[in-house]
C-alpha cells in the first residue's frame, strides 16, 4: 500500500491549490466551464483542508465525513467537466448539472452518515463498502474514460501546439491513474476485502496528481495576467509593431479608428493595430516611388520614403505599379509580414530621413 503524505508535502500542495482556486475565481471565471472548474477546484481543497486538519485528533471522524462529503460534491463538478469534454452541449451544461449536484448532495448525505467503515467482520460491512465504491467510483469510471478518449482525441490532432500536447497528456495520464484506483478498489470490494475508496488518508500518488491538476488549472491564470501586463505573445506582437504603426499613422493621422483602447483585451488591440496599419500602407502606396518590392527591406525603405513624402506634402506618385485592390489573406500571414516590416522599419526609417535631408 502506497504510505500517507506527510504534512509537509501535503499542507504546501494544498496552499498552492487554494492560490489557485483565488485567483481563478478572480481572472478566469468568463465562461460555465471555467466557473466549474472553479468549483470542483475549491471543493477539492476544502476535501484536503478539513482532512488533514482533522486528521490525528479527537475530531478525525467527524472530518473524514466532511471529507468525503466534499469530495462527493467534487466527483460531481469532475463529472460534468468531463461531459463537456466528451462533446455535450454546452448550452444544457447548467441544466445537466443542476442534475448531478441534485445527485451528488443526497449522495454527501448518505456517505456522511455511513463515515468510515467498521470491522469486516460485522454485517454491515458488507454492504457499506460496496455502496461507498459505487457512490465514488462509478461516476469516476465514466469520467476517467471520457477525458482518456477526449485527451486521445486531441492529441491526434495535427495543428495542436507542443504546449497543448503537453496539457492533453497530463490530462490522459491522471484520468488513466484515476480509472486505475476505481478497478483496483472494485477488485478489492469483489474479494470481499477492504478497499481503500474512499481514501482514509492522501496517498504519494493522489497527492502528486493533485498537483499535476492544480499546476494545469494554474495556466489560464498566468496567461490572464501576461496578457494583462502586456508580456504574452500578443503583447509582445502589439509593441513589436508600435514604432511602424506611430510613424505610418503619423503621416495618415485620418486612419486611427475614434476608439478607446482601454478597455479592450490584447486580441482586439492587436487586431486595431492590424487593420490601421494596413489601412495606412494603402493609403501611402500613392506616394511611394517606383521600385522592387520583392525585398521587405527594399519594400520597406520605399514605404518610409512614402510616409516622408506625405508628411512633407509632396503630390502623390501617378504610376503608384502597386496601387490595387488588397489580397484578401488570413490575419497571421499578415502579422507575419506585418512584423518582418516592423524589424527593418528602424533603418529603412533613417534611410528615407536622411535621403529627405540630402534633398
Amino acid at each position: 500500500m502506497t504510505p500517507p503524505v506527510p504534512s509537509w508535502i501535503a499542507a504546501p500542495v494544498l496552499g498552492f491549490a487554494f492560490v489557485v482556486a483565488v485567483a481563478r475565481w478572480i481572472l478566469v471565471r468568463e465562461s460555465a466551464i471555467n466557473r466549474l472548474v472553479n468549483r470542483m477546484l475549491s471543493w477539492q481543497v476544502a476535501a484536503g483542508a478539513v482532512f488533514e486538519a482533522g486528521h490525528g485528533s479527537q475530531f478525525a471522524d467527524a472530518t473524514y465525513r466532511l471529507f468525503l462529503g466534499c469530495g462527493v460534491i467534487t466527483v460531481a463538478c469532475a463529472y460534468g467537466i468531463s461531459a463537456l469534454f466528451a462533446g455535450a452541449d454546452p448550452a444544457t451544461a447548467r441544466r445537466r448539472q443542476r442534475g448531478y449536484d441534485a445527485i451528488a448532495a443526497v449522495c454527501a448525505v448518505i456517505v456522511m452518515i455511513i463515515g468510515r467503515p467498521a470491522d469486516p467482520a460485522q454485517p454491515s460491512f458488507e454492504w457499506k463498502v460496496p455502496l461507498l465504491w459505487a457512490i465514488f467510483n462509478i461516476p469516476t469510471t465514466i469520467l476517467a474514460v471520457n477525458i482518456i478518449r477526449a485527451s486521445l482525441r486531441d492529441l491526434r490532432v495535427s495543428t495542436a501546439t507542443l504546449r497543448e500536447r503537453f496539457v492533453f497528456s497530463a490530462l490522459f495520464l491522471v484520468a488513466v491513474y484515476c480509472l486505475y484506483c476505481a478497478v483496483s478498489a472494485a477488485v478489492h470490494v469483489l474479494r470481499g476485502q477492504p478497499s481503500d475508496s474512499p481514501p482514509t488518508t492522501w496517498t504519494q500518488a493522489s497527492c502528486f496528481s493533485f498537483f499535476v491538476i492544480s499546476a494545469l488549472l494554474a495556466l489560464p491564470v498566468v496567461n490572464t495576467v501576461l496578457a494583462r501586463v502586456g508580456w504574452d505573445r500578443t503583447g509582445r506582437d502589439h509593441r513589436k509593431l508600435f514604432p511602424l504603426w506611430r510613424d505610418l499613422t503619423a503621416a495618415v493621422p485620418g486612419i486611427v479608428l475614434d476608439q478607446g483602447t482601454a478597455r479592450l483585451g490584447s486580441e482586439p488591440r492587436l487586431y486595431r493595430r492590424l487593420i490601421e496599419i494596413q489601412d495606412a500602407v494603402q493609403h501611402l502606396k500613392q506616394y511611394m516611388p517606383p521600385g522592387d518590392q520583392r525585398s521587405v527591406d527594399g519594400y520597406a525603405v520605399r514605404l518610409a520614403q512614402a510616409a516622408e513624402n506625405k508628411l512633407r506634402g509632396c503630390a502623390p506618385v501617378v504610376a503608384a505599379q502597386e496601387r490595387g485592390e488588397p489580397v484578401v489573406r488570413d490575419r497571421a500571414a499578415e502579422l507575419d509580414d506585418l512584423l518582418r516590416l516592423a524589424r527593418a522599419w528602424p533603418a529603412a526609417r533613417a534611410a528615407a530621413s536622411a535621403g529627405a535631408l540630402a534633398r
